[in-house]
């Protein structure tokens, strides 16, 4: 298990309001209010692998509540609006994601996951995700975790355009082992302390769900840095080049 340590960075705490909702971190005396969110933004999904929940529900939010990591909470009054989870996973534990992107052990102690992000159905449309991500990124840097790595079904489209609005990039897409399940994944990235990637224009898309295709791509070292809809409801991705 990998144990949270003090903050590196603590000036760079929260602020007491995000998108005009009070803010704090959340505590495993919140996981009630956590779960009945959950239970309401998972029945809106539109596509059932948009989200698959965890064998171990509990047992992960928990982690992300003081254990591995720590978890934001927007709230209008009493009401959970919103909440966002970032794991700070060790080095050499199994589900570190960059494994995927061949980080060195070095490199593999400064990862950040960008895990859960859900709000509640009646609070959508205010941009609290993209506010709830750089949030996020503030916290990885409070920690030392410069690398912020996502997993991201094919089939979730608002999520994955709001990290590619934050200049997160696809790196990485294949089958992921989650336990009991075997998912169809993309992973994105971003170095918090990094350059800019150098992307060039878009030069290729194609459809959020052909995997194949979009791994042949990516190892050939061209990376997801746009998306686009059509009228259809389905997504399409654009990839480019980017410099050494």
């Amino acid at each position: 298990m990998s144990i949270l340590p003090s903050p590196i960075r603590p000036e760079l705490a929260l602020p007491a309001s995000l998108g005009g909702f009070a803010v704090r971190l959340l505590s495993p005396d919140d996981l009630e209010a956590i779960v009945a969110l959950r239970r309401e933004a998972l029945a809106c999904l539109t596509h059932p692998d948009a989200y698959v929940v965890e064998d171990d529900e509990t047992g992960f939010l928990l982690q992300h509540c003081g254990a591995g990591g720590v978890t934001v909470g927007l709230f209008e009054g009493q009401i959970l609006v919103a909440y966002a989870a970032v794991g700070f996973p060790a080095m050499d534990h199994p589900d570190n994601l960059g494994s995927h992107l061949g980080f060195a052990p070095e490199r593999l102690g400064t990862v950040a996951h960008i895990a859960s992000c859900m709000v509640r159905p009646a609070y959508r449309g205010h941009g609290l995700q993209g506010t709830l991500l750089k949030a996020r990124f503030a916290l990885a840097l409070a920690y030392g975790r410069r690398h912020c790595l996502a997993m991201v079904s094919l089939h979730n489209h608002p999520s994955r355009h709001n990290m590619l609005k934050q200049a997160m990039r696809i790196r990485w897409a294949g089958e992921l082992r989650c336990g009991s399940h075997l998912l169809r994944r993309q992973v994105l990235h971003l170095d918090l302390r990094g350059r800019s990637d150098g992307a060039g224009p878009v030069e290729h898309w194609l459809g959020s769900d052909d995997l194949d295709a979009q791994r042949a791509l990516l190892s050939a070292g061209w990376i997801g840095v746009a998306d686009r809809y059509a009228s259809c409801g389905s997504a399409e991705l654009g990839f480019a080049t980017c410099s050494p």
